[in-house]
């Protein structure tokens, strides 16, 4: 699913979300109507008096003392109204309609400004189909942890900078080239900028190298036409995975080139990581493939240090400790 279509999907929900409190608006007023003597009544003259006023109106100007009139009846009968309910063991606005959110009334938007109930139920979409969902759990930038490397300057100046890409993403295109050994924190800080983009509304993409070009092989050669090739080049920030350890074939290396090529022409960011450094990519990769990597990426070393080893040393000598 692209972007347009969790947008769309978005909007369908709050369009559930008002069908649901019509509904549930219908099946209170027909309670309150069965239960309690003369609400019937007080509610119909509410809907005359609405019908006289939107005839007033439509009519032509609607006198000063007409207005008061119609205004000061209504107010009248919603306090008989709300008497009666609280008297009966009811919340006084129990036949109003029950929105979730009560800043739209569970349209998604205030005004013209997208409502942040809207932001909220939009990035879980995006979550769900960002591919992130199932690896990020903790990943996140306040549980990256530094104190697990031997270069921690280093680790935080990397650190600092994934922070700014964040808050600066969108003002201008920036490729970032994360490499460093297995297990030293690549996946950890792109699944931390990833989450934290779509929390800010940006649609992300995260795709283990050799899943997208398994994806442009079903396309090719299985005739799976249903793949969804164009959201590579089209979502907001496109996150590829462990580059390298896919099956090189001509074919893996022209998707590579030209999924990144596109990206770079259409100045749509990426990230991506590698265990390999620049002159293993060199030796591996055609020119025209690494000189982009080398050249239009701001390249991010780790430090060489095996964060889940190093983990796992911490546990063990934390529970000698408490033995």
């Amino acid at each position: 699913m692209n972007k347009n279509e969790c947008y769309k999907k978005t909007e369908e929900l709050f369009l559930q979300k008002q069908g649901l409190a019509e509904q549930k608006q219908k099946r209170n007023i027909e309670q309150v109507e069965h239960t309690i003597p003369g609400i019937t009544q007080i509610n119909k003259q509410l809907a005359d008096i609405s019908g006289k006023f939107f005839s007033e109106i439509s009519g032509g100007e609607i006198s000063k003392d007409a207005f008061e009139s119609i205004k000061d009846t209504s107010l009248d009968l919603q306090r008989q109204r709300a008497e009666l309910l609280y008297q009966n063991g009811y919340p006084i606005d129990y036949l109003d309609k029950q929105y979730e959110c009560k800043l739209c009334k569970d349209t998604g938007y205030i005004q013209d400004e997208i409502c942040k109930c809207f932001k909220k139920v939009l990035a879980e979409e995006y979550l769900k189909n960002s591919n992130l969902q199932t690896i990020y759990k903790n990943k996140t930038f306040k549980s990256f942890d530094i104190t697990y490397y031997a270069e921690t300057d280093h680790m935080q100046k990397v650190y600092d900078y994934c922070k700014k890409y964040v808050t600066r993403f969108g003002k201008q295109c920036i490729h970032m080239l994360f490499s460093g050994v297995p297990g030293c924190g690549k996946t950890h800080m792109s699944c931390a900028i990833g989450t934290s983009l779509i929390n800010n509304g940006y649609f992300v993409l995260y795709t283990p190298v050799q899943q997208m070009i398994s994806d442009f092989e079903a396309f090719t050669f299985k005739n799976e036409k249903d793949a969804d090739l164009d959201i590579y080049s089209t979502c907001d920030l496109l996150i590829i995975d462990d580059l390298g350890a896919e099956m090189q074939t001509s074919f893996s290396d022209s998707v590579l080139y030209n999924v990144i090529n596109n990206r770079i022409n259409l100045k749509r960011p990426m990230i991506v990581s590698t265990n390999l450094s620049t002159q293993e990519l060199q030796h591996i990769y055609h020119e025209r493939l690494c000189s982009r990597l080398v050249y239009e990426f701001a390249k991010l070393p780790f430090s060489s240090t095996d964060v889940r080893r190093e983990k796992e040393s911490r546990l063990k000598n934390k529970k000698q400790e408490q033995a």
